[in-house]
């Protein structure tokens, strides 16, 4: 879930993956809701993307702005995209103010692998998302990148320390909170 200004109102957003079995031209893709009154009502779910299926889950970030990202770990397709099985990516999206949500003009096809869901969070202090993931293997290290408004997360770096099982959790301080300035917090269990 993410929070941001559109319209010149505040909206939630909240993203997730559909998964039923029973449904199987709609199983694995993200859906998306947003509301436009702290949470009173929601727009109709629908579907942020019609390429991408979704191997674990799927996490937003977003700034005051109206700009967001959608990271995700990519299911890939058995036989037609198994070269994608497993590698991070992360697109941006845009939100109506009818609130839908689909996919920007930015898709990040990152060269990073996990098998859980990355996580973001909006650094407004350098005006960047924050990405982390965990590596592909079980027992392996975190890592984190930035992105601008517009640009694809870079500048891989890996945590000294984090070795992990889980999924990080990243969230970030508004500048004015904090009398060191605004921080990005990463948690995660370590082994």
């Amino acid at each position: 879930i993410a929070t941001t200004i559109i319209g010149g109102q505040r909206a939630w957003v909240v993203v997730w993956v559909n998964y039923d079995e029973s449904d199987r031209g709609n199983t694995g893709f993200t859906f998306a809701s947003v509301s436009f009154n702290n949470g009173n009502s929601w727009s109709a779910p629908h579907r942020v993307d019609d390429f991408y299926r979704v191997h674990d889950g799927v996490s937003i970030a977003a700034n005051d702005d109206g700009k967001c990202w959608v990271t995700f770990t990519w299911a890939g397709e058995k036989d037609d995209w198994e070269y994608g099985q497993n590698k991070v990516r992360t697109f941006s999206c845009n939100i109506s103010p009818a609130g839908v949500v689909s996919r920007g003009s930015n898709t990040c096809f990152q060269s990073q692998h996990s098998r859980i869901t990355p996580d973001m969070a909006w650094h407004s202090d350098t005006g960047k998302f924050v990405q982390g993931f965990r590596e592909q293997d079980y027992n392996t290290s975190l890592n984190s990148l930035g992105a601008t408004g517009d640009s694809c997360p870079s500048g891989f770096q890996h945590i000294s320390g984090s070795t992990s099982h889980v999924a990080p959790g990243l969230a970030s301080n508004p500048a004015w909170a904090t009398p060191t300035g605004n921080e990005t917090v990463m948690w995660f269990t370590r082994e």
